[in-house]
């Protein structure tokens, strides 16, 4: 499969605090990919370092140019976490003004109307509601008709329609072969959508690979009810990891859910409020970094 990104031995520090640590990774083009980690982990740098706003050591291919090459930078749109906020200009000058720095130009009023947006076409970017605001930055990463998108929280501050919205369009970008990359603290969004994680802690990789590659790491099922059973009693049952108390419910973490599940049907009579999930993006994450180890 084509590669949209190739990274290799790449390093970077700012002054001489290291910040990322001999990355090597690549992307496949047409993915989804969900970059993740805490404040500070290096995910803003590494989308810097890939879309040529700052030079490391080592080697970068995006769109099959090395890093620098100006073809590449037409084929990039990039969604910041910052909003455009220009008083007096309109939504329909923004996005004309912008789109007129790239070869491939999308038709604004069409990018308007395919999102929803075509009222707000002369409204003054300053006179914009916060979420009305972040998805007129998003049309503007598409302004290029870009076949690699990078956005940083996109959904910050939109509401669920929005929200919705947005991931439609990526999904359906994806569809033509755009590759998108993504930072969110949503993790359960990325969750959902993301073709492939990639996982920074402390400048290096944790972890590259699809959620259900990640999950089989992480081999625990959370099962939560009612009932009259003691913590004594199911800490003796088979697989069971951890119990707590939480509320009127009791929460067991099992290392092998089936053989829980298969113990405790023989007390079903003394549980209600059943409920049986796989550890989520969130929590697996929540784990990881409660290991970190801060150089």
């Amino acid at each position: 499969m084509a590669k949209a990104i190739k990274v290799q031995n790449l390093s970077f520090s700012y002054g001489d605090y290291p910040v990322l640590n001999n990355l090597s990774f690549d992307v496949d083009a047409g993915a989804i990919i969900g970059l993740i980690g805490v404040n500070g982990a290096g995910k803003t740098t590494l989308l810097k370092l890939l879309q040529g706003e700052l030079a490391g050591n080592g080697a970068i291919t995006v769109l099959g140019q090395h890093q620098g090459d100006p073809q590449i930078y037409a084929g990039i749109g990039a969604m910041p976490q910052g909003d455009l906020r220009l008083p007096g200009v309109t939504v329909k000058e923004l996005l004309n003004n912008l789109r007129a720095g790239y070869p491939q130009q999308a038709n604004v009023d069409q990018l308007l109307a395919d999102n929803g947006l075509a009222t707000l076409s002369n409204r003054r970017i300053n006179r914009l509601s916060g979420g009305q605001l972040r998805r007129v930055t998003f049309l503007s990463a598409l302004v290029g008709k870009p076949q690699l998108l990078f956005l940083d929280e996109p959904t910050v501050g939109m509401d669920v329609d929005a929200r919705d919205h947005l991931w439609r369009k990526l999904e359906q970008m994806r569809q033509t072969g755009v590759t998108i990359i993504i930072t969110s603290h949503y993790l359960e969004e990325l969750q959902d959508v993301a073709d492939q994680l990639l996982i920074l802690q402390a400048g290096q990789i944790r972890f590259q690979g699809s959620f259900a590659e990640l999950q089989a790491q992480y081999v625990q099922t959370r099962i939560r009810f009612t009932g009259t059973m003691t913590a004594g009693q199911l800490k003796g049952v088979p697989g069971v990891q951890s119990v707590r108390r939480s509320g009127a419910y009791w929460e067991v973490i099992s290392t092998d859910g089936d053989a829980t599940l298969s113990a405790l049907v023989h007390h079903f009579g003394q549980l209600s409020g059943l409920t049986v999930a796989k550890e989520s993006l969130s929590s697996i994450f929540s784990t990881m970094i409660q290991t970190e180890v801060v150089e």
